[in-house]
């Protein structure tokens, strides 16, 4: 359903790099807060990659 809702407002181009790597957050930061798992300086640092990767997508 959020990736029709992103495909929608964008081009597939950017909705499918989204979707994808918003999925990863996802499944890193819940592990995080419901498994008390930590993040190896290595996986912090690809999530802060991705989120920054997220946000220069979406600038025009």
């Amino acid at each position: 359903m959020l990736y029709l809702f992103l495909a929608i407002l964008s081009s597939a181009s950017i909705a499918f790099p989204i979707y994808s790597s918003g999925t990863i957050v996802l499944i890193n930061l819940g592990g995080v807060f419901l498994f008390r798992e930590k993040l190896s300086r290595k996986n912090a640092f690809a999530v802060g990659m991705i989120i920054f990767s997220i946000i220069m997508m979406n600038l025009k």
